[in-house]
């Protein structure tokens, strides 16, 4: 291979690791890197892992509890709507 080195097997190793359902702690740990390096340089790449983010977020709006205010908007005399 022309132009190889160690990093680009291992960005490959990490994102399969990901894909594979390995947490980020453990492909951290396997890399020798801290969570939150696997998160900034890896976790992105990994089409499935941001698929399942989305949903639980979306899954999440519905389930946020409905909070009355008697807070008024600014320069107004009406509540914010509900």
């Amino acid at each position: 291979m022309q132009n190889g080195h160690f990093h680009r097997f291992r960005d490959t190793a990490a994102v399969g690791w990901l894909a594979a359902g390995l947490s980020i702690e453990e492909v951290a740990a396997l890399l020798g890197n801290s969570p939150n390096v696997v998160i900034k340089h890896y976790s992105p790449w990994v089409l499935e892992r941001q698929r399942v983010l989305e949903a639980k977020v979306q899954a999440s709006w519905g389930k946020l509890p409905k909070v009355r205010s008697n807070l008024r908007l600014v320069g107004t005399n009406r509540p914010p709507a509900a």
